[in-house]
């Protein structure tokens, strides 16, 4: 699908919902979560992702989380919230807690979800294994939103979709345990899942 038709149906899923999308043709830009709202931004500033658009194919932001994300208010509305619940390790005591939206979508021939951990600094292999999941949940909530209102109005969204999570350099690398972590996520929501650090840029490529 083109870059037109995948907007197209874009604003179609999104239904009443408002959004804040912004479109850029640059060779490179940069996404940052700065605690508040996730922006693109033209110059690179700490705790960023640098995006590589060599091309200069057109690319759509949609804030998904934060001020002015599509998410604000409320999470992404699903079928079955259950599935995307996951327990957190916090001052001695495990919470059970459920996903909420992932950061943005990034929209060109493809429908990049990224979901931006980059101001976690944690060196410890189960906080790291933690964050992972947490992120997996996020991109897979927000992802599986977009699936079901595609499918409640008969609509076939034929483009790839990417789960890109985004982590600080030097973060522990992912135990072998769960190198099945990938294709499991392909299996349940038919989305690759990739995970990228901010020493090297994401290419649309």
């Amino acid at each position: 699908m083109t870059y037109e038709e995948n907007k197209a149906f874009f604003t179609r899923l999104t239904g009443i919902r408002r959004f804040h999308l912004e479109e850029t043709e640059r060779p490179n830009f940069w996404i940052q979560d700065n605690g508040v709202q996730v922006q693109i931004l033209e110059e690179t500033v700490p705790k960023s992702l640098r995006i590589e658009n060599t091309r200069r194919q057109p690319v759509a932001f949609v804030p998904m989380d934060g001020r002015n994300g599509m998410f604000e208010n409320a999470p992404p509305p699903v079928r079955d919230a259950v599935l995307f619940r996951y327990q957190w390790f916090n001052h001695g005591n495990y919470e059970a807690l459920t996903a909420g939206a992932c950061d943005c979508l990034l929209l060109d021939t493809k429908w990049r979800f990224l979901e931006l951990k980059t101001e976690v600094t944690t060196q410890n292999e189960n906080q790291a294994a933690q964050q992972r999941e947490k992120a997996m949940l996020q991109l897979a909530r927000t992802i599986t939103f977009f699936k079901e209102q595609a499918e409640a109005q008969q609509i076939e969204v034929s483009s790839p979709i990417e789960a890109v999570m985004a982590f600080p350099s030097r973060f522990p690398a992912e135990k072998a345990v769960n190198f099945n972590r990938g294709p499991r996520f392909f299996k349940l929501f038919k989305a690759r899942l990739a995970e990228v650090n901010t020493d090297v840029p994401y290419s649309l490529d």
